[in-house]
């Protein structure tokens, strides 16, 4: 992620390249995503009955209160210096990781060698490594296709991925998982996302587009970020005060 927002403010990509370096930014988020709702979730298995949902609490409200600091940064900071000017200042957010990884603030305990299986065709997760492998195969073509691909190209390549990964989720994964994963995958299928224009259509300014509601980054981007973490972070407080012992049908 470092190196990419250095590239992007250093150089002027093509749009293919710069495909290419938002892919990289967007690979190591999930990665580190993924990797820490494992732990966490891992630590909700063995903590006590009554604080598994503390924990969840804990790291949504965490989420809510730095994505206020976040865009109470970034819109000012885009209105008055513009967009590179802000990739600069988050430079020194992205080196963060290095506060945890110098001070081994690792939960993972390392795995016994003699644990392991002999070879990867006898691990009794073989599907989900198949499954990971037919994920990352499916990213690199839906990007190469959008970024050289006609629309198409990639409508039809789009379509023969999302069928080939709920036919691969169905066969290579245990049903609490491939039932949840095909709906999430078909939900996102067939939703139709406007963020990126509708970003243009509010923030782009008279001279560019005049009949635009023309709003500043400061608005857009802070306030309209400000609110909904602001509503997460009250609903997390009534939750926990007042339907903490409500079940989930009520």
């Amino acid at each position: 992620a470092i190196v990419v927002v250095l590239l992007l403010l250093t150089t002027s990509p093509s749009p293919q390249v710069a495909c290419a370096y938002f892919f990289c930014l967007v690979i190591q988020m999930a990665w580190s995503d993924i990797a820490t709702e494992s732990m966490y979730t891992a630590r909700m298995k063995f903590a006590s009955p009554g604080c598994s949902s503390d924990l969840l609490t804990y790291v949504w409200s965490g989420i809510s209160l730095f994505t206020i600091f976040g865009v109470m940064i970034a819109g000012p900071s885009i209105d008055r210096f513009g967009y590179s000017a802000c990739a600069a200042i988050a430079l020194p957010v992205l080196l963060g990781f290095l506060l945890p990884l110098l001070r081994g603030w690792f939960l993972e305990e390392p795995q016994n060698p003699a644990d392991k299986p002999e070879n990867l065709l006898t691990s009794p997760h073989l599907g989900y490594y198949i499954m990971c492998f037919v994920n990352v195969l499916a990213i690199f073509l839906l990007d190469i296709y959008a970024a050289f691909g006609t629309v198409k190209e990639c409508t039809t390549v789009g379509l023969v991925v999302l069928i080939g990964l709920c036919v691969s989720c169905r066969l290579l994964l245990p049903v609490a998982i491939w039932k949840p994963m095909i709906y999430i995958m078909l939900n996102a299928a067939f939703h139709v996302n406007i963020n990126a224009a509708a970003e243009y259509f509010f923030i782009d300014p008279k001279d560019v587009y005049p009949e635009g509601p023309n709003f500043t980054a400061t608005f857009y981007v802070a306030w309209m970020g400000i609110v909904p973490s602001v509503v997460t972070l009250v609903s997390a407080v009534v939750l926990n005060r007042y339907l903490i012992q409500w079940t989930y049908v009520q």
